[in-house]
């Protein structure tokens, strides 16, 4: 029978996954506004932006480069939003929309500065095994009827290496602004927190949080596809917009399902231990993040 039983960390991703993904909707009940707020607005820049794209005829660089552009609030600052909305939800501090956009505006540079980390983090492994894949290719190529096995365990590795990245780095933006943690060291400590049981945990919240948005939104687009509303060779030219969308279908449930996990089990004394024994070498180069701080905490003023 022993067999039959489910390995523990299989479990373990299902348990965490649907827990935090209960609990982080849960307090955001609480205080649904302002989160929601930016949900349904940074939403309708993506949609509005693919319906002029879709319906204008000319398509020129410099009429569509100001459509492009909607996207760039979406990209930029729908996440810091997002997150000390769910924080404000979770401390039931009562703010409302306007508020905590401000508040978010000195965020966005770290917030961006981490995601430049993250994504050397993911792209120089994944350029590597690329690299790797075309050496074996061309220089110990197989036989045409095992061309096929290699794509799926080159396709495998690929798969597996980036869900294994991304899960190592994906505490890294909740770190580096709600703990006030700079980007090098936010990166390297959301490393070390998201190893063994734990990486099981942040790995079911990714799961269960972004696999839902993506059927649903995959299966909207293959029924316009179905009934003729939508054409998706059009739409490849214009993925951007409805990347946006998609993205933000993600943010709804995976934001308030990581700051769950967040909150519940990285307490700021435990952060701050992790982060006093990252060695001197992988300590933060803050310059940018600094810099672009202290730049919109001076906007802010102004505004």
């Amino acid at each position: 029978m022993r067999l039959l039983e489910i390995p523990r960390f299989i479990k373990n991703v299902f348990d965490k996954g649907s827990f935090h993904l209960r609990y982080g909707w849960r307090k955001i009940n609480d205080q649904p506004r302002p989160f929601l707020e930016f949900i349904f607005a940074f939403a309708f820049l993506s949609a509005f932006a693919a319906f002029i794209d879709y319906v204008a005829t000319p398509y020129t660089i410099r009429s569509r480069l100001p459509v492009y552009m909607l996207n760039v609030p979406v990209i930029v600052f729908a996440s810091p939003c997002l997150m000390l909305a769910v924080q404000s939800a979770f401390d039931k501090s009562g703010k409302r929309a306007i508020p905590v956009l401000g508040s978010s505006l000195p965020w966005v540079g770290r917030y961006l500065y981490t995601n430049a980390h993250s994504s050397v983090v993911f792209w120089v492994p994944i350029g590597l095994l690329y690299l790797m894949y075309r050496f074996q290719s061309i220089n110990i190529p197989l036989s045409s009827d095992y061309d096929y096995l290699q794509r799926i365990v080159w396709g495998s590795i690929f798969v597996l290496a980036g869900i294994y990245l991304h899960t190592r780095t994906a505490l890294a933006p909740y770190l580096a602004i709600h703990n006030n943690i700079q980007a090098t060291l936010a990166i390297t400590v959301s490393f070390r927190l998201s190893r063994g049981g734990d990486f099981w945990r942040v790995l079911g919240v990714l799961l269960f949080a972004s696999i839902p948005p993506i059927v649903v939104m995959g299966a909207l687009l293959g029924l316009a596809q179905f009934f003729g509303i939508l054409h998706l060779d059009r739409m490849s030219a214009r993925s951007l917009h409805f990347i946006g969308l998609v993205l933000q279908g993600i943010r709804l449930l995976l934001i308030p399902s990581l700051y769950s996990l967040h909150q519940e089990r990285f307490s700021d004394s435990g952060v701050a231990s992790v982060a006093q024994g990252v060695p001197y070498a992988l300590r933060p180069f803050p310059w940018f993040s600094m810099m672009a701080m202290s730049m919109l905490r001076r906007l802010q003023r102004v505004i």
